[in-house]
This record gives structure tokens, C-alpha cells and sequence, in this order.
């Protein structure tokens, strides 16, 4: 079971641990039936070449997950691997600039998006000038009143180690790839926190801000784009 990064109050200061049985009922629905969301077969891609048994996949995924919840640098955590942008810079910078120019307009999302560029294009040294306006706000100064302040490299690794346990990176590509991905989003993830840091923003809810730019950006056709242009090797398995 995994939560949605989406919510301030998921990101964002305590919260009550999840009840897999109140869960399952809430996702049911009138139906009360669990529908799957994506199926993992009995062996997982390492790379375009190999593949490991599912059980050793977990075994190999487990300390990493600990160490990213831990707030361990996540290039540490997940092996030595080339940032994405080192292998196609061209395409890094034409998706960066298209979400910039999608940014301009009123959506939340688009604006989360504008913030996802600004990373992006920070982590090559191309900081804009100018930000966006950020997103949810106003749910997030609610949610720091209630909130104690954390380690924003805990609010940061927690995110990461979502996306690495939901298995979604699955659709697009072997595990290699999945952890240059992570590793890039951990760098963009980080450049948002600065930048909103140097604004005066307490730096776990910067970084709460950056894991939505991070949720939604990495959920589009532009971020399969970017990672699927990438020759990943096995640096690291």
C-alpha cells in the first residue's frame, strides 16, 4: 500500500498510521473489490539484459527503501549512477522549457509544473529568473500550524521510496533506468528546496512543495520522454 504525495497532510508534518483493513474498504468502494492497478511478473527486468526472481528484486529493494526513509542521500541509497541529463542534455532542456511555457496559466498543476522546470533546469545550471506562483499554498500554511518541524531530506527519501516500492517504474523500463530516474528527481527535488529556502520557506515544507512538483511532474508523458531517451546501464546491481 502506498499514499498519495498529492496532500499537504501526507507530506507534511505527523499523521496516523494506515489501516490496510480501513483502506481496502475505502478503495472498494460500493463494490467492496480491490482492483489491481499494475501486475509485477515473477521475475524483474535489472536491465535490458538481466533479470532476478521477484523475491531477490525485494531483497534488493528492501535496504534501500530503509536508508531513503532514513534520509539517506539518495544517490548513496541507490547506487552510483550517471545523472540523467549527463546522456541527453538536448532532451532534458526541451522538456524543461516546455513545462515552463505550460506554467503561465492558471492550473495548479501547470503551475506545479513550472516549479518541476525550475528544478530541472537549476540541476544544469540554468536557474530562471523568475519562479511561479506556488501551488496549494494555503494548505500548506495549514499544515505547517499543525506540523513539527522534520529533516527535509526524510520528507524528500519518503517520496522517493514510495515511487520505488509502487513499482510503476516498471512501464518504463528495468530497474536501471527506474534508478537513474530517482536519483535525477532527488536532484530536482532538491534544487526546488533550495530555491524556496533562499525565499524564506522552513526547509521540510520546501520540501513538502518540491515532492508535489516532483508527484505530478514526474507522472507526465514529457518525464517518460526524458527517462526513456536514456540508455541506462547496470551500474551498481
Amino acid at each position: 500500500m502506498t499514499t498519495s504525495h498529492r496532500c499537504p497532510c501526507r507530506t507534511l508534518g505527523d499523521r496516523p498510521l494506515l489501516s490496510p483493513v480501513e483502506a481496502a474498504k475505502a478503495l472498494g468502494g460500493a463494490t467492496d473489490r480491490l482492483r489491481e492497478s499494475l501486475q509485477a511478473r515473477s521475475r524483474v527486468p535489472l536491465s535490458r539484459r538481466t533479470t532476478i526472481s521477484f523475491s531477490r528484486y525485494a531483497s534488493l529493494e528492501a535496504p534501500i527503501i530503509r536508508r531513503l526513509v532514513a534520509g539517506e542521500s539518495p544517490h548513496d541509497a541507490l547506487g552510483d549512477v550517471p545523472l540523467l541529463p549527463e546522456r541527453d542534455l538536448a532532451t532534458w532542456r526541451a522538456v524543461a522549457r516546455g513545462f515552463r511555457e505550460l506554467a503561465h496559466s492558471s492550473s495548479r498543476q501547470a503551475q506545479a509544473l513550472g516549479w518541476f522546470s525550475v528544478g530541472m533546469l537549476g540541476t544544469i545550471g540554468e536557474m530562471p529568473a523568475a519562479a511561479f506562483a506556488r501551488p496549494w499554498r494555503e494548505a500548506y500554511d495549514q499544515a505547517q500550524e499543525r506540523s513539527v518541524v522534520a529533516p527535509a531530506a526524510v520528507v524528500l527519501g519518503d517520496f522517493l521510496a514510495d515511487k520505488l516500492w509502487d513499482l510503476t517504474w516498471l512501464r518504463r523500463g528495468p530497474f536501471d533506468r527506474a534508478r537513474m530516474s530517482l536519483v535525477a528527481l532527488a536532484r530536482i527535488g532538491a534544487t526546488i528546496l533550495d530555491r524556496l529556502v533562499s525565499e524564506g520557506v522552513r526547509p521540510d515544507r520546501a520540501a513538502a512543495e518540491a515532492v508535489i512538483a516532483l508527484d505530478i511532474g514526474s507522472g507526465t508523458d514529457g518525464w517518460s520522454i526524458v527517462v526513456k531517451s536514456e540508455r541506462a546501464g547496470a551500474a551498481g546491481c
